[in-house]
């Protein structure tokens, strides 16, 4: 027979029991990546292309890595679509770019930046600085670009393959990620560089870790290793930097940190070859070959 303070404590109990149930499944759901947008990118020697809306208007964009700002455009497609063509670096409080369904505002815009490579045929570039608040996976072998929201579980993005490589970064100059890398055994840091066509080590860096120019400027690493990968015999771009006196205007070689730069950038070459995923919050990019 239940008494009534036993039928109270088996409620009690039940009670208990569907909190902790209610509790354990939302702790569920916030583990689960929210995308909120994906575009098919087409890989160029100009950047990635892909389509987006500024200000409801359809504008083919391209990403550019060295854009200083969240954006830039030339000053005829700012005109056009009634924006402020004042050529200095502002934040267009009437400026929407809208990626799929990931709506970002208030962007910060600089015209004709000097650093992108505009064009009548690309006169709208976005930055890495655009894409700063969202989770980024990057998969240019099939193509696509996708956005998540930033809350997740830790060691909870991918959602492809059962293993992973993992390695962590920083960010400086223009929000793209910087990662330690090791070329034939002596640590360098690299930019993930999505816009570079080619993966390239300035001058300086190659000096640093013994490695010559071998035809016009291009150079061999016997390996290159990032995330617990080792690649052999990796034919990368080796670029000369120069400076400019801010006194007597002359151009010399410099040191690419000197600059504000890493002393190399891995590009579409290589990354083709992986899929990634960017945690924001976890500082750490995640990746798998193409085909895992």
């Amino acid at each position: 027979m239940t008494t009534k303070l036993g039928r109270t404590s088996l409620r009690i109990l039940f009670s208990l029991i569907s909190i902790i149930c209610a509790s354990a499944a939302s702790h569920a759901a916030d583990c689960t990546l929210v995308k909120v947008a994906e575009v098919p990118v087409v890989a160029t020697e100009a950047g990635l292309a892909f389509d987006v809306l500024v200000n409801g208007r359809p504008v083919k964009a391209s990403l550019g890595g060295g854009v200083n700002a969240a954006a830039t455009m030339t000053e005829d497609l700012a005109k056009s679509l009634g924006l402020d063509a004042n050529p200095t670096f502002v934040t267009q409080p009437g400026l929407q770019i809208r990626i799929g369904k990931a709506e970002i505002e208030n962007v910060s815009l600089l015209l004709n930046d000097p650093n992108a490579t505009l064009s009548p045929d690309h006169p709208f570039q976005v930055g890495p600085e655009l894409f700063a608040n969202f989770d980024l996976e990057i998969d240019l072998s099939k193509q696509r670009l996708a956005l998540f929201k930033t809350d997740h579980c830790p060691r909870q993005a991918v959602y492809w393959a059962k293993e992973w490589f993992e390695m962590p970064y920083e960010t400086k100059r223009v929000s793209a990620p910087i990662v330690a890398v090791q070329v034939n055994d002596n640590q360098i840091d690299a930019e993930i560089h999505l816009s570079a066509y080619h993966t390239n080590i300035s001058d300086s860096g190659a000096w640093k870790v013994g490695v010559s120019r071998t035809n016009g400027h291009e150079a061999i690493l016997d390996t290159l290793e990032f995330g617990g990968i080792r690649l052999r015999h990796v034919t990368v771009g080796q670029l000369v930097l120069r400076s400019k006196d801010p006194i007597s205007g002359e151009l010399s070689r410099t040191d690419a940190k000197s600059i504000g730069y890493t002393d190399m950038t891995i590009g579409q070459d290589i990354l083709r070859k992986l899929r990634l995923y960017v945690s924001r919050k976890e500082k750490l990019i995640y990746f798998t070959l193409a085909s895992g």
